[in-house]
């Protein structure tokens, strides 16, 4: 059987020290001589097993838990956990941004009235009062506040409605404006 340059570079240690089968063996010495790449791996290896590494100490096996515990703990500490959204901050950042995203929210929706502009007075609509069931002297005080409020028209109706008649004819286009011009230039001719 013949090994690929990758499987007997990854068999090189086992073969320095003698861990390999005769067969593959043979074929690792084949193949060193051949490969300068390998034998100069086998003759580095070789070397780093003749050097001794020095006994630390006692010192460095009792301090050695310790440290690993040390390092473990500051990897922890890199990662994203939930416990640190319950910090202060964070919950008092997100209660912030919830009670603003309310506020506006209700602002919003209180100061829209039938899709018109909230800063938009519509000039055509009138003020309407409900006369049923007010005396005479309740009808002129009424009159007397509305004047004081500078409003500009006061009409009277028996029927309470906050539609406007204006916004009626501004919305006719020009055929039906000279329909009810038609219509009100014959009632003038016949008196009606």
């Amino acid at each position: 059987m013949t090994y690929t340059h990758d499987r007997i570079k990854e068999m090189l240690p086992d073969y320095v020290n003698g861990l390999v089968s005769e067969k593959a063996g043979k074929d690792i010495e084949t193949h060193l001589k051949e490969c300068s790449g390998c034998a100069g791996e086998v003759s580095f290896i070789s070397e780093l097993i003749k050097v001794e590494v020095p006994d630390p100490g006692e010192l460095y096996w009792k301090t050695l838990p310790q440290k690993m515990r040390a390092i473990s703990t500051q990897r922890d500490e890199k990662r994203f956990s939930f416990s640190s959204l319950l910090r202060p901050a964070p919950v008092f950042a997100t209660t912030l941004l919830i009670a603003i995203v309310i506020i506006s929210s209700v602002y919003i929706i209180n100061t829209k009235s039938n899709g018109i502009d909230f800063l938009f007075e519509d000039p055509l609509a009138f003020q309407a009062i409900d006369i049923n069931g007010i005396s005479e002297e309740d009808l002129s005080a009424a009159i007397g506040e509305t004047i004081k409020e500078n409003t500009t028209e006061i009409f009277y109706t028996e029927d309470f409605s906050p539609h406007s008649y204006f916004m009626e004819f501004a919305s006719l286009n020009s055929w039906e404006l000279e329909g009810i011009y038609e219509v009100l230039k014959g009632e003038q001719q016949t008196g009606g």
